[in-house]
Parts: structure tokens; sequence; C-alpha cells
């Protein structure tokens, strides 16, 4: 698949649509927002952790994602 068509996807649009109306989220606000979010976007298998907690993404930007 090209990147001309992956971009012209209805999907890609919808993350386009979510980057835009998140874009003024700041780290600390989604933190406040919600005090498990390192819990959350926590990822532990045999001893490895990968922690995207820091990274400004929401639980919909994930499914966003996946829909991709």
């Amino acid at each position: 698949m090209s990147n001309n068509c992956l971009t012209s996807l209805p999907e890609w649009k919808a993350l386009e649509d979510h980057q835009r109306a998140f874009s003024g989220q700041s780290l600390v606000s989604l933190f406040d927002a919600q005090p498990a979010r390192q819990e959350k976007f926590t990822l532990r298998h045999d001893g490895l952790e990968l922690d995207y907690s820091k990274n400004r993404i929401t639980g919909e930007t994930i499914e966003l994602l996946c829909n991709l």
C-alpha cells in the first residue's frame, strides 16, 4: 500500500482530526485527569517494561491507531 493510499483512508482522517482536537493538551493535564495513567499505558512482559504514558495519547488514540 502506498503512502497516498494510507493517507486517503477515513481512519487516517480520523487520526488527523483527533490530533488537531488533542494538540492543546499537556502531559500535566493528562496525568491530572487520569492519575493511573502510567499503569494504563505501560506494557510488561518477561521483565521488560514499556512505559508510553509520557506520550500525548489517550485510549481513543490507541483505538484510532488500531482502526488504521
